[in-house]
């Protein structure tokens, strides 16, 4: 038998590795820009970045000049930005700095508070005039912008290897834990506005719950 020849869990397991954090990416020797750190993609994201290179933590109220200098003597390898408002943010700050003007966008700007009349049509405006002036802005910084969702896995290849294959034995092996800790606000239906009015308060490395029964 042929030593070299892989059995079909050993083709799956070095499959499956590449969902690790130490997989991930591929930063080593860049500095990367992550927003809204207290969130669980961010989270996620920072970790496995920190793992294979190193991330400035932005938070979008700060001056902008607080991070760039965090940049000093560094090469950047792009931008997640999250949260409202946070694209514009890294983009301000990459384009002051050296290295690759790219970010990886998961949030669009909504006006805040919303508007009690025609809510609906007023925050599609605002998103598209948003984008408009985004688009132009990112080629006058020759800056790429790239939106994503976690729906875009839905029907995906990809998807029932993550959380089919993946997930399920790297929760139980505790390779991957949830993160960050939930607070449970109430059980049924009839709690989801308190979970919503939580939220509105500022909340920050913590997971909003509604159980179900």
């Amino acid at each position: 038998m042929n030593n070299n020849m892989q059995t079909g869990s050993d083709k799956a397991q070095a499959e499956t590795t590449n969902f690790y954090v130490t997989h991930l990416f591929n930063v080593k020797d860049y500095v990367c820009l992550v927003t809204v750190g207290g969130t669980d993609v961010s989270l996620m994201a920072s970790q496995a970045l920190s793992a294979n290179g190193e991330v400035v933590l932005a938070n979008k109220d700060e001056e902008g000049s607080v991070q760039v200098a965090a940049f000093d003597g560094r090469i950047h390898a792009g931008a997640l930005a999250i949260g409202s408002d946070s694209t514009d943010h890294c983009m301000n700050i990459l384009y002051r700095c050296k290295g690759e003007r790219f970010i990886a966008s998961a949030s669009f700007p909504v006006p805040d508070p919303l508007p009690q009349t025609f809510t609906l049509p007023r925050v599609i405006f605002s998103v598209l005039t948003w984008s408009i002036i985004n688009s132009i802005k990112s080629t006058l910084r020759s800056t790429k912008t790239s939106f994503f969702t976690a729906t875009e896995l839905l029907g995906h290849e990809i998807e029932p290897e993550i959380f089919g294959k993946f997930l399920p034995s790297a929760l139980a092996r505790a390779k991957y834990m949830c993160a960050p800790n939930a607070e449970v606000v109430g059980a049924g239906l009839e709690h989801i506005q308190e979970a919503f009015d939580t939220l509105g308060k500022g909340v920050s490395a913590k997971k909003i719950v509604v159980t179900l029964p």
